[in-house]
């Protein structure tokens, strides 16, 4: 008798494991959604805000807005633009991201000026070596990044929306 319990509790954590692994997100469900980071303060003025979304059948955008970024400008007016758009997928908490398409927009070159969209192949550089966790409703990724050329070790917060 004793020994049937001991196999059936053995059971039920096994059940209990997996059903937990699959609520941690192995399969990336858990990034569906929009996701925004805090508003960054730019210098000398201005302000920066950057979204992620995640679709469910693995398409993603991420993009950002800067407002009061130009002398005289107020600083809720849009200073510029970018959005970046593809598709994902997650392998053991690796978030492996393929952009297709970048859309740009910046009021340096007139109010009226068209918005630059280029295609886009292969990972690009954004978010290199990206893994990824989501805790309580805030999504946390730890990536390569590069600015002036050099990799750095980045990490980037999200509250989802």
């Amino acid at each position: 008798m004793r020994k049937d319990l001991l196999v059936k509790v053995a059971v039920l954590g096994f059940v209990a494991l997996s059903s937990c692994e699959n609520a941690t997100g192995v399969d990336g469900s858990e990034l569906v959604g929009s996701w925004r980071e805090e508003t960054i303060r730019l210098s000398p003025t201005g302000t920066l805000e950057r979204t992620f979304s995640f679709g469910s059948s693995g398409e993603f955008t991420w993009g950002g807005q800067s407002f009061g970024v130009y002398t005289g400008q107020p600083a809720n007016q849009l200073s510029a633009y970018f959005r970046i758009e593809g598709s994902y997928r997650v392998d053991s908490g690796k978030l492996i991201l393929s952009p297709r398409r970048s859309v740009t927009w910046d009021r340096f070159y007139g109010a009226s000026s068209p918005e630059r969209v280029e295609e886009v192949s292969g990972n690009s550089g954004y978010f290199d070596n990206a893994m990824y966790s989501v805790r309580r409703g805030v999504l946390t990724l730890h990536y390569t990044s590069y600015p002036a050329d050099a990799p750095v070790a980045t990490t980037m917060v999200l509250s989802r929306l």
